[in-house]
């Protein structure tokens, strides 16, 4: 009976999420398919300015990826998801996929002129200056 817990226990613990390890993603997601489906949604950061982003989409990759595009100079959300469309038409991957902070997280790094974008994967629910600041100091 202990045995039996015992593999139990370890295949529980073994098989959770947490511990999975996932793997590298072999490319960034493509610059077209960003410049597609665009920004979405904004938030106001007190640091980055606006940030406009895409929680979950493919781009053309086997992965889920937030896409966040900081420096949005704007008066109210839409504003600011106007203007980071217009500057995502001139995206250019910089680097990526480089490996993360977090444990299992990716990220592509974007340039247009003065602006930084990322893309990172898995996604997950932090606000997006959180993740702009692991990978942008």
């Amino acid at each position: 009976m202990k045995y039996k817990l015992i593999t139990l226990s370890l295949t529980l613990f073994l098989t959770q999420p947490n511990w999975a390890v996932a793997p590298s993603p072999t490319a960034c997601p493509e610059v077209t398919a960003i410049k597609e489906i665009g920004a979405r949604k904004a938030v106001k950061s007190s640091m980055m300015g606006w940030i406009a982003y895409n929680m979950k989409q493919s781009y053309n990759t086997p992965q889920q990826w937030t896409f966040s595009i900081a420096g949005i100079d704007a008066k109210s959300e839409e504003e600011a998801i106007t203007k980071a469309n217009y500057v995502i038409s001139t995206l250019s991957l910089q680097e990526g996929p480089i490996r993360g902070h977090k444990q299992n997280e990716w990220g592509c790094l974007y340039v247009a002129g003065s602006y930084f974008a990322l893309a990172t994967t898995p996604p997950d629910n932090s606000p997006p200056s959180m993740m702009l600041s692991r990978y942008i100091h």
